[in-house]
């Protein structure tokens, strides 16, 4: 979501120990030993962003940033902008997470939001230079697990789908400053999210094709305008899914037939009232803003196991 203010900063630090849940262990079994079974060269990692591959939480218990957040705090940006974007989120953010709304209608209304605070943003007419900067002054942090998780994908050929309803000029300069330093490549990952369209002067003036917003990420979209991404994952039937709300748990909704997808679900806050309802979408649960440490363990055994022969 686009502010980071959805609760009062009151949490307590540090949070209380994480836990992972198997919702289901028979399911979870099942779908473990298919990767195990295919390995490495049938797996791919699809991952959301914001709460996701991030926490969200910083040291201190204050909330981290978001891509859109980061890009709020600009001091390119007009008081105003701010105001605009806080209006736009009270608004929307209660359609988002409302149960009894229909999904088309909350369809139909995040692209309004995204696109109101996409124009707001063009509005400006700010430089797209403004994006390292904010993210260097930004309070955010990874995972911990995330960077071993990207460099131990990066060596043995997982592919990772960032698939985010953020800013992906974001997304990269944010990769770019705390895990692929010393100007690493990481030909193995893809990003997946709203880029920033800017003129010949470097002004900010739109974004680049469709929308993408939190109702709306599966590999549908990879297939339409990420072709050469879609043929090099394809034939990966497994997918180690991450998210951290209900809409991720459609990511991977446009591969072909998957035989395996292993939804791994980080909910960070509220975990009383959200464990049942998380429990039902993901086949496994890591709470209180935890690390990717387990995810990392997954991705470790099956780079161990060997494929069934042919």
């Amino acid at each position: 979501t686009q502010l980071d203010n959805k609760m009062a900063s009151a949490t307590p630090w540090p949070l209380p120990d994480s836990q992972v849940i198997i919702s289901d262990p028979e399911v979870f079994e099942r779908k473990k030993k298919q990767l195990l079974r295919d390995g490495p060269d049938m797996c791919q990692v699809i991952a959301d962003f914001d709460r996701t591959l991030t926490t969200s939480f910083i040291e201190g218990g204050e909330r981290g940033a978001s891509t859109y957040g980061i890009i709020e705090s600009s001091p390119h940006l007009s008081d105003s902008y701010r105001t605009k974007m806080r209006e736009l989120f009270n608004t929307y953010y209660p359609i988002e997470v409302d149960s009894s709304i229909p999904f088309d209608e909350k369809v139909t209304k995040m692209i309004e939001w995204w696109d109101k605070a996409n124009t707001a943003l063009i509005n400006e007419k700010a430089p797209i230079s403004l994006v390292p900067e904010a993210v260097a002054a930004s309070a955010w942090q990874f995972r911990r697990g995330t960077n071993e998780m990207f460099d131990t994908c990066d060596k043995n050929g997982i592919p990772i789908l960032v698939f985010s309803a953020g800013i992906t000029d974001v997304i990269d300069e944010m990769i770019k400053q705390r895990i692929a330093v010393d100007g690493r490549v990481f030909n193995n990952l893809h990003v997946i999210s709203n880029k920033m369209r800017p003129d010949e002067n470097g002004t900010i003036v739109g974004f680049m094709g469709s929308v993408i917003h939190v109702f709306n990420k599966n590999e549908h979209a990879v297939a339409e305008a990420h072709v050469d991404w879609w043929d090099k994952v394809k034939p990966r039937k497994n997918v180690i899914l991450l998210g951290d709300s209900p809409g991720d748990v459609h990511m991977a909704d446009g591969l072909d037939d998957p035989q395996g997808i292993l939804r791994v679900g980080f909910l960070n806050e509220s975990v009383d009232a959200k464990l049942e309802n998380y429990k039902k979408l993901f086949d496994v649960v890591i709470t209180h803003d935890g690390p990717m440490d387990w995810v990392l363990d997954l991705i470790h055994q099956v780079l161990q196991s060997k494929p069934a022969s042919k």
